[in-house]
């Protein structure tokens, strides 16, 4: 990357072609200020559940409950870094943004 002041940064080598160019306040911007290829893709989530009601008495009932979020078990991994004066630019975490499977189980006496 160049920044303002002309300054190489994070290059490998001189002889390294730019990627980036980071321009001066109130400049045209000649790209889209959304760069899609560099934002973390949507995951599907999919939340379950499961109710059966059993009938003890003639005023009495149990329910069973089983709840799953997150079913698939698919994570969510963090976004790349956009910061252009970062080493880790467009890197991307590996840390998991959103949570793993959890599954409930519950019983419900209802009287």
């Amino acid at each position: 990357m160049i920044q303002t002041n002309g300054v190489r940064v994070n290059c490998a080598s001189a002889t390294e072609p730019i990627a980036w160019i980071q321009q001066q306040n109130n400049t045209l911007r000649t790209m889209s200020g959304r760069l899609n290829a560099i934002r973390p893709p949507k995951v599907p989530n999919a939340d379950l559940s499961l109710f059966k009601a059993f009938t003890l008495h003639e005023n009495v009932r149990l329910q069973f409950r089983a709840e799953a979020f997150n079913a698939t078990n698919s994570p969510q991994l963090g976004g790349p870094s956009t910061s252009l004066t970062s080493s880790s630019a467009g890197s991307r975490g590996l840390t998991q943004s959103n949570d793993p499977r959890n599954i409930q189980l519950a019983l419900r006496l209802m009287f």
